[in-house]
């Protein structure tokens, strides 16, 4: 008989939080997050790679191999380019069940008075 579903000895990736709103903030503004996680896992989590929505948003170093119960953080910088509300979709793809989680960096760019 084989057992599915039984995720105890796999690699499991929690966020803190998977939503940062950074509020209003200039034109032209180079923001740094840190979206801090867990290995909540029995196994090694490993970050195979990181993607995003626009090239504004970029994912900065980040530790790779995360051993169980060991806590890591991605470091985003968003650079603001245009005006109004924004959404930028960050995907981390790992060695979870799950594979994939969506992060999400929203906030709007406000003119200067």
């Amino acid at each position: 008989m084989i057992l599915i579903g039984c995720n105890s000895d796999y690699p499991e990736i929690s966020f803190s939080q998977k939503i940062i709103d950074i509020g209003e903030i200039k034109r032209d503004t180079i923001i740094d997050v840190s979206f801090k996680f867990k290995n909540i896992g029995k196994e090694i989590l490993i970050i195979k790679r990181i993607t995003t929505d626009c090239h504004c948003t970029v994912p900065k170093d980040y530790v790779k191999r995360i051993e169980p119960n060991r806590k890591g953080e991605i470091k985003i910088s968003y650079h603001s380019r245009g005006y109004g509300y924004f959404e930028q979709l960050i995907s981390v793809f790992s060695n979870s069940q799950k594979n994939e989680e969506l992060l999400i960096l929203k906030g709007t760019v406000i003119r200067e008075n």
